[in-house]
């Protein structure tokens, strides 16, 4: 490439020739892009490690046209000294400080950085719990009274179920066999749609759980027979009211879009956002809020409240529940001195309730202080910080694309998230910004172009002015010399006139 705009850009001062590209300000961005590729460092790399290609025997040899030189031997050194490190230099690579964030992709539009990884909530998985059955704790039998059950999981739907006729140990018996015969359906095994069936001692009831995190996790039983809620706790229960949680949290400070255990940063431009505090999971409603579950204490912007008190009553919805804790929240002396303000929001099918901030930016934030257990058990809000609000931004995020899995742990700050670019990811930017639809090649063919269409469009516009001037020309000869032969009959005609008239007087 350096040969070839070498020839390219040359100027020969004794024919007094320059080459067809000299002075071209694309070629030369162009070799000023990889020229500082080249010679730079990747800077997320350790300042103490190999961070540059003349770390590893790649250098610039100004004796030989400033190409570049490889010395075979102090690469291999590198290599087997410090080949993460080499990798490093070249490849992209990525890593979380948190084992329990996983990387799904970091993403190919992110930058190289280290970026903070909050979790606001953990995903969960639809759950259907049976009723206690005493029974279970012992021998139970399985016969034509209680044998069938129709189930519908992740927007699926099973064929009728049969189990097993028989007496079984123990109710972990029956569980497994349950989850056998939910498992092996057809139309759940096609859609890839599974179960775990498990059996709780304690409460003597059993738990059917959907192994897909999210709010596409569903389970319900769609019909039971006779005999089976009698015996086995189970009865029929919609779908929809038994949906998994998506995971809520941020990137680089980006509030994310969770789909199940990942969060995902979009690669739009991020609007100005607000804090938000997501709650978990809550019992299906009608809620009773007593002295037990009423009070909690929260913070909104920087602003803690005194002691919220709910109402005491039997609240039939959880739209009823968000707007008492609205109002409430609102109601704090403290906040409205300082103008804060916060909504409730209710989500029905994956009954959970979300606190928003009414500002937005870096300091909008919602956070919970102080939740008594039986308060935190009713309506799902547990001691946290919540994800505070972000500014908006008219180009993507630094994190834009970025793909983690959050498969367990605590909520809250959960370390970081790095991603280094190495000279391949930045010499990819240099070529595709040169070479791609809309690069600086294209750029510079399209200018060409104009200007040969403007010149194109002048020719034209020259020779329709030389085709009319053509035409007129013509017209002006052709009537010149339409003049000239009647001036020329004139002429003969009196030349003739003349000489008749001069014979008559000489004849006289």
């Amino acid at each position: 490439l350096k040969s070839l705009s070498d020839s390219l850009t040359v100027y020969d001062a004794k024919k007094k020739t320059a080459g067809v590209l000299l002075g071209d300000p694309t070629l030369r961005t162009v070799l000023t892009q990889l020229r500082r590729s080249f010679t730079g460092v990747v800077s997320d790399l350790p300042a103490s490690g190999i961070r540059a290609l003349a770390d590893v025997g790649v250098t610039t040899d100004q004796n030989n046209g400033f190409k570049l030189s490889f010395d075979a031997a102090r690469f291999a050194d590198a290599l087997n000294s410090a080949p993460e490190s080499v990798k490093g230099l070249f490849a992209s690579t990525s890593r979380t400080s948190d084992a329990l964030i996983g990387i799904v992709s970091p993403g190919a539009r992110s930058a190289g950085g280290r970026y903070e990884v909050q979790v606001a909530r953990l995903a969960t998985q639809a759950a259907l719990n049976g009723a206690t059955v005493a029974g279970l704790a012992g021998s139970v039998t399985i016969d034509a009274d209680n044998d069938t059950l129709a189930v519908d999981v992740d927007g699926l739907s099973s064929a009728a179920l049969t189990l097993t006729h028989g007496t079984f140990s123990s109710g972990a018996a029956v569980a497994s066999d349950l989850q056998e015969k939910i498992n092996a359906d057809a139309a759940l095994r096609a859609g890839s749609a599974t179960v775990t069936v498990s059996f709780d001692s304690g409460s003597n009831a059993l738990l059917l759980r959907s192994t897909r995190f999210g709010s596409s996790s569903q389970i319900g039983i769609r019909a039971i027979d006779t005999n089976s809620t009698a015996t086995l706790g189970l009865r029929v229960q919609a779908a929809g009211v038994n949906k998994g949680l998506n995971a809520v949290g941020s990137i680089n400070g980006v509030q994310a879009l969770g789909a199940g255990q990942v969060l995902t940063v979009t690669g739009t431009a991020p609007s100005a956002s607000t804090g938000r505090l997501v709650g978990t999971q809550i019992a299906v409603t009608p809620l009773t809020i007593d002295g037990t579950n009423k009070s909690f204490v929260a913070r909104v912007d920087g602003v803690t409240t005194g002691t919220i008190s709910l109402t005491e009553a039997s609240y039939s919805t959880g739209a009823a529940i968000a707007s008492e804790l609205q109002t409430r929240i609102n109601a704090d002396g403290n906040l409205t001195a300082q103008s804060k303000r916060v909504t409730v929001s209710y989500d029905e099918g994956g009954r959970f309730f979300t606190l928003f901030s009414a500002s937005t930016g870096a300091q909008s934030e919602v956070a919970l202080t102080s939740v008594p257990a039986a308060t935190s058990s009713a309506l799902g809000l547990a001691v946290g910080e919540g994800l505070r609000g972000h500014a908006g931004s008219t180009r993507p995020d630094k994190a834009a694309g970025a793909q983690l899995r959050v498969l367990g742990g605590a909520t809250g700050a959960r370390g970081t998230f790095e991603v280094v670019r190495g000279l391949m990811h930045q010499l990819s930017g240099v070529f595709t910004g040169v070479l791609a639809s809309g690069g600086s090649i294209d750029t510079q063919l399209d200018g060409l172009n104009d200007q040969l269409g403007a010149i194109d469009a002048e020719k034209a516009k020259f020779d329709t002015h030389i085709t009319a001037l053509e035409s007129r020309l013509r017209l002006q000869f052709t009537n010149a010399d339409r003049l000239i032969a009647q001036l020329n009959s004139t002429s003969t005609f009196l030349t003739t006139q003349l000489a008749s008239l001069t014979n008559q007087r000489n004849n006289r």
